[in-house]
């Protein structure tokens, strides 16, 4: 990816009260701020990659495959920055990554999984915006139930409407994301099991 080898982050600060995009009681603080649930980054990652578009095109033109733990670490600094963060510095990190997406563009030199050899893609376009954002919620999601306490049907929505704000810092549209989670459990299953991945 240009730039991201030389990737510095901006030093975190946390977020005192109304400097951030969340508050200490909001459902994507609570949630990420277990400790068991920073092993979904990693989950993420991996769910992400099962997009062969994904993985081809955008996979090999960062450091993701030579320096993982890099890359991770990376995400998890932006995310935290985030969740936790003051919002200038979110900012900040959200547009140096939109800038470095916009420059991610090519086509597929060979095969990989459905897609012939020549489909294009874009990192900044929606549909993989939205595939990256959505294994994020998925695997806290996950991890959180699994480990800490289930969500009921309001606390999983509430999360994902939090994530959806985050969604719009890299570049989505609200008609571009689920609007619920009855909407986003469609749109998840629809990508396991629809021939897209691999």
């Amino acid at each position: 990816m240009p730039g991201e080898r030389t990737f510095t982050p901006i030093p975190f600060r946390a977020a005192a009260p109304g400097e951030g995009y969340f508050e200490d009681d909001s459902p994507i603080r609570r949630v990420n701020r277990e400790l068991i649930v920073a092993f979904s980054g990693a989950r993420a990652l991996l769910v992400q990659a099962a997009h062969p578009v994904m993985f081809e095109g955008f996979y090999d033109r960062t450091t993701g495959m030579g320096d993982p733990h890099g890359r991770l670490a990376r995400t998890a600094t932006v995310m935290n920055t985030i969740y936790f963060g003051r919002r200038d510095d979110a900012d900040a990190h959200c547009e140096r990554i939109r800038g470095i997406h916009a420059q991610i563009r090519g086509t597929l030199p060979e095969a990989a999984g459905r897609f012939p050899a020549g489909t294009p893609y874009a990192a900044d376009d929606p549909q993989f915006l939205l595939w990256t954002l959505a294994p994020l919620f998925e695997s806290a999601d996950l991890i959180h139930r699994l480990y800490v306490r289930d969500l009921d049907r309001d606390g999983r929505d509430a999360l994902w409407r939090d994530y959806r704000l985050v969604g719009r810092l890299f570049g989505l549209a609200d008609d571009q994301m689920p609007a619920t989670i009855e909407d986003f459990d469609e749109y998840y299953a629809g990508m396991l099991g629809g021939g897209d991945l691999w």
